[in-house]
């Protein structure tokens, strides 16, 4: 059917072979699709390369993994800080109790 099929779109009145428009597709929305293919062929056969940039500047890598260290134990810890101001709950109760 792709290589023999035809359809009319509108508003065009004669049929067009369905192999041009998926042709004139691909040239439209498939760019570098070798580079693409062999990338992905590269990736699955070798696995991900070595991040090169921790080869180049090895203090800035390790800088940047103590910083992700440092947010990862950051958020596991819950820090609360008291600020009465922008405590709401506590500021509801009051106004409660000072109605009551």
């Amino acid at each position: 059917m792709f290589m023999t099929g035809s359809v009319i779109l509108p508003p065009a009145k004669q049929p067009v072979s369905v192999k041009s428009i998926v042709d004139t597709n691909r040239l439209l929305f498939e760019q570098n699709v070798e580079a693409l293919d062999e990338a992905e062929e590269l990736l699955q056969s070798d696995g991900p390369q070595e991040d090169a940039w921790a080869l180049i500047a090895p203090e800035a890598e390790a800088e940047r993994l103590d910083g992700e260290l440092d947010r990862e134990q950051l958020n596991e810890k819950e820090i609360e800080v008291e600020i009465p101001e922008l405590d709401t709950f506590s500021r509801k109760t009051k106004k409660d109790m000072i109605l009551k």
